[in-house]
């Protein structure tokens, strides 16, 4: 995806792709792909290339549009990008009434943008017993599992990335800890999932929970799912700092 601010006299030095985008493949349509590769390097995008850096191909693929070139002698890695986060303060809960323990903040209203079932929702720090530094609203579950929904994550899985899905993990100060459960889905296929138990020291929500997962040959039928997160817990387990990033693979021969 390409973030630019061009004028028209820019973009008419941009030499122009020639036929659909989505039949750019790699190895399928090499004329077309090296016209793409063209106009990824002219000029113009290589001065906009700080604000913009990636280009995302339909067919599950993923290019880097950096020039493989040494800069001062050094290769530069291709960086992590975020494609999700959320630290669960989109929607207010701290004057909702009737929430399951008042005095705690708890309440089973779930996040924007995720959906679940079970005992637990959104968690707001009116109680003091909360040391998120994330803000003042974490997710929190006693059982119940919460996913995310198309409202609030639409990416698909692509075939040449590496996923990295981290969230904070801790306690209330007036509760012991639990055991959580993170897993990144493809459609409803479970891709990756990893459990720890939450330290009785994590009442600053300093543990960080993570999974890495890089696609193989056994998903390749799930690239263009839809990819979701879900998170459980049990025991009073409190979420927060969701975060999902992908590093690309460059493509051989994306010189």
């Amino acid at each position: 995806r390409w973030h630019l601010h061009l004028s028209r006299r820019e973009l008419r030095k941009i030499p122009p792709i020639q036929g659909p985008l989505h039949q750019v493949r790699h190895q399928q349509q090499p004329r077309e792909r090296q016209q793409l590769l063209r106009t990824l390097r002219s000029p113009v995008l290589r001065r906009a290339r700080p604000r913009a850096r990636f280009v995302t191909l339909a067919g599950g693929v993923l290019l880097d549009s950096d020039d493989d070139k040494n800069h001062g002698g050094t290769k530069t890695a291709p960086k992590p990008l975020v494609i999700f986060e959320d630290s669960f303060e989109d929607t207010d809960v701290s004057g909702i009434n009737g929430a399951i323990h008042g005095r705690l903040g708890l309440t089973n209203m779930k996040p924007t943008g995720w959906t679940g079932d079970g005992d637990g929702g959104l968690n707001v720090n009116s109680s003091g017993k909360l040391n998120t530094p994330f803000g003042s609203q974490v997710m929190w579950s006693n059982g119940g599992a919460i996913k995310t929904n198309l409202l609030g994550f639409s990416e698909t899985l692509i075939g040449n990335g590496t996923y990295t899905l981290s969230v904070n993990v801790g306690r209330r100060t007036d509760h012991g800890g639990g055991t959580c459960t993170i897993e990144l889905l493809a459609g409803d296929t479970v891709l990756a999932t990893t459990s720890e138990a939450v330290s009785s020291s994590s009442t600053d929500f300093s543990q960080v929970v993570r999974l890495v997962y890089t696609p193989d040959e056994s998903h390749r039928h799930l690239r263009g799912e839809t990819l979701a997160i879900r998170l459980k817990g049990a025991v009073q387990t409190q979420f927060d700092n969701v975060r999902l990033e992908i590093i690309p693979t460059r493509i051989s021969g994306a010189r």
